[in-house]
């Protein structure tokens, strides 16, 4: 079967989008290493923290990143394979390097090389669809080409929210480019979930706006990850969370949402 992909998307920053990308990655591939089953690690936001955590680097050379998959003319030119690394913490979990500046070019550019520029990134990735089981894709707090790629090409959708009142205002915007996407290209990735993070239980207005979240969106709402400090520990020390502290509430949290991807998957 063909890679189901899931993209992490919401127009908001400081949401969690990046730590659920690695976090979820590194936990499908742990569930999947028993049937050989394979996770791609995609990060098209040009700061790329997701693949230099688990690729547990600081940088990445511009040669070899995605970037040139992205301005490659014409899409789809360069093999994806070829610029694929495996990472570190398990055999079953790839990823594209990720170099800053030239994501900041490709960008710009790619209005302006392509003539089907949000369809970019699905042309990468047809080729290698049915060699991978999940393709996870983290996208940046932006509302331009990158985003729209990114919808074009998954087939589900994580929106991770700080449920607080700040944070659930990106959620209209978020949800109102998966609809023009549709109405565009006749297609749109199916809202997999809605993701509470940083959520500090016993908080008035966290309580309150979980609530209105699960009546907004019935059977939508994933389990939530509770504020811990774990989380940023272990990112800084370029891990997954469980391996950093298996016995962490994020880690627990992060297990259960892990469990849910594959079932409504």
């Amino acid at each position: 079967m063909p890679a189901k992909i899931i993209a992490l998307v919401n127009e908001k920053g400081g949401v969690g989008k990046t730590a659920t990308a690695v976090n979820l990655a590194a936990m499908l591939a742990e569930a999947g290493a028993h049937a050989g089953k394979k996770i791609l690690l995609i990060d098209v936001d040009p700061q790329g923290s997701a693949v230099k955590c688990v690729g547990q680097t600081t940088s990445f050379a511009e040669d070899g990143s995605i970037a040139q998959l992205l301005l490659a003319e014409p899409p789809g030119r360069l093999p994806l394979m070829e610029f694929v690394q495996r990472s570190e913490w398990n055999g079953h979990l790839d990823y594209v390097p990720n170099h800053y500046e030239s994501m900041l070019v490709a960008e710009q550019r790619l209005t302006v090389i392509h003539l089907n520029p949000v369809a970019v990134l699905q042309k990468i990735l047809a080729p290698v669809r049915n060699f991978y089981d999940h393709i996870i894709i983290d996208s940046g707090p932006s509302a331009g080409v990158f985003l729209w790629n990114v919808l074009l090409v998954a087939d589900y959708a994580i929106v991770p929210t700080v449920p607080d009142y700040v944070s659930i205002e990106g959620l209209p915007r978020t949800m109102g480019a998966m609809k023009k996407i549709r109405a565009e290209f006749g297609r749109q990735p199916q809202l997999m979930g809605i993701l509470p993070t940083i959520y500090r239980k016993g908080v008035e207005a966290h309580e309150a706006n979980l609530k209105m979240l699960h009546k907004a969106f019935p059977e939508k709402i994933l389990p939530a990850i509770p504020i811990n400090i774990d989380v940023p520990e272990a990112f800084s020390r370029r891990l997954p969370v469980h391996r950093f502290n298996p016995d962490a509430p994020a880690t627990k949290a992060y297990a259960s949402v892990t469990k849910e991807v594959i079932r409504r998957g």
